[in-house]
């Protein structure tokens, strides 16, 4: 099964973040895509090179079987990248850390196979689509706005 890293990397902190999830990622055994991987673009590139990355993003999206959708800072390309996947019917992992503690978006809930508030939530989440292979959605209990 592969999985598409949807997440922000523009801070240290999201860096670090997505440094921990591609790690537990690879320590399950799952391929990956991550677009920080890919290519960074910055605001002075042509519109040639943001169409390339645009389709390159999509077409990765389109061939993961599952999406781990960091909203940590709700970036807004994150979210565009969740939900287009969840239009593909795809499996989305929310990453949240404030879960526990704070309100969730109700589409995210809604659209959430499961919801990690922590690095070891998700290293069982992902354990749990390897060796079960259920794919049944998981009900949100947490607050929602």
């Amino acid at each position: 099964m592969k999985i598409y890293l949807a997440s922000p990397f523009f801070t240290e902190e999201q860096n670090k973040r997505l440094d921990s999830i591609t790690q537990i990622v690879k320590n399950n055994g799952y391929d990956y895509f991550s677009p920080r991987e890919f290519f960074i673009i910055d605001t002075k590139h042509d519109k040639d090179i943001r169409k390339q990355v645009f389709e390159k993003n999509l077409e990765e999206i389109k061939s993961s079987d599952i999406i781990i959708s960091v909203t940590d800072g709700r970036d807004l390309g994150t979210l565009f990248e969740t939900g287009y996947a969840f239009s593909l019917n795809k499996i989305i992992i929310g990453f949240y850390s404030k879960a526990k503690t704070e309100k969730f978006n109700l589409m995210l809930a809604e659209s959430c196979y499961d919801v990690a508030s922590d690095f070891r939530e998700l290293d069982i989440i992902l354990k749990r689509l390897k060796t079960e292979n259920d794919i049944t959605k998981k009900y949100y209990a947490g607050m929602v706005e």
